[in-house]
């Protein structure tokens, strides 16, 4: 418990510091990206009350498994996921305002694509059907299944591409499962923390 404990007080400095550093990479006014043969639009905005997440994730390529530690701020400002190994070691930063899409860091996981696809993924699970349904170009769509464990199927045209799973909504759930036909994603939360926002 001490361990997590520690774990969870560092993610938070990384976050706190990563919101205050300079940029570093070129910013981009366009957040539409691609995804799995078609594009989705990144929302730089959430729409409920302010969050933060501290999350547990497991990727698992194939063999190869890998555990990171994510720390999330969801704004009507902006977005920010920051991952790091369990030792401390930044990994990526993925930072989405109106007009910046940043991405920082993720050649050492086993496909540099991850860090965007996590945010992407991330939103697919999290965002309302009907806005998810705007974001999404190129043949994507979304299908959502609420019999049983809860469900969302995106599809290229025919073909599904990607399978999200949880005991309940992604909002309230403990842990969120996501299928693709080249990883698996398991993200866990530690803490999540909902902030009132001032309407001064």
């Amino acid at each position: 418990m001490i361990v997590w404990m520690r774990k969870l007080y560092l993610l938070g400095a990384v976050l706190v510091i990563s919101l205050g550093t300079a940029c570093q990479s070129l910013p981009s006014s366009n957040s539409m990206v691609a995804y799995e043969g078609g594009y989705f639009q990144i929302a730089h905005s959430w729409p409920n009350a302010d969050i933060q997440w501290t999350q547990h994730a497991v990727i698992e390529f194939g063999n190869e498994r890998q555990e990171l530690l994510l720390s999330s701020l969801f704004t009507q400002e902006k977005l920010v996921v920051v991952a790091l190994t369990l030792t401390g070691q930044e990994l990526f930063r993925v930072r989405v305002e109106q007009n910046t899409l940043e991405v920082l860091g993720g050649d050492t996981l086993p496909d540099p694509r991850l860090p965007l696809r996590m945010v992407v993924e991330m939103q697919l699970a999290l965002l309302p059907e009907s806005t998810l349904e705007r974001q999404m170009r190129g043949g994507l769509r979304i299908r959502q299944d609420d019999h049983g464990e809860w469900r969302r199927h995106i599809y290229n045209e025919n073909e599904r591409v990607l399978t999200i799973s949880a005991d309940e909504h992604p909002l309230q759930a403990q842990a969120i499962k996501i299928k693709h036909t080249e990883y698996h994603l398991t993200i866990t939360t530690l803490d999540r923390e909902i902030m009132e926002t001032s309407n001064e």
